[in-house]
């Protein structure tokens, strides 16, 4: 469900950095679970809590907070995600 085209703003990058929270851009048809397995399935982390809005434009955005036991530094490095 996530986007190959994930926010990499300063926000995001951040919330990935001091929340151990992932930022996609998701289908809008996609609800919670779909998210998580979706995330889970493509990173294999464990993930605790997804949070979603709309956007005004339309566009959906989905918050991924991962499991205490997982965190994000080196892996999204060696997949290439982040910048």
């Amino acid at each position: 469900m996530p986007s190959s085209n994930s926010p990499t703003t300063e926000s995001a990058m951040k919330k990935i950095e001091d929340n151990n929270t992932l930022v996609f851009i998701v289908d809008v048809k996609a609800n919670k679970h779909q998210i998580k397995q979706a995330v889970k399935k493509l990173y294999d982390i464990d993930v605790a809590k997804a949070n979603t809005l709309i956007r005004p434009d339309g566009k959906k955005k989905a918050y991924v907070r991962l499991a205490a036991t997982d965190r994000l530094s080196g892996r999204l490095q060696s997949t290439g995600e982040q910048g």
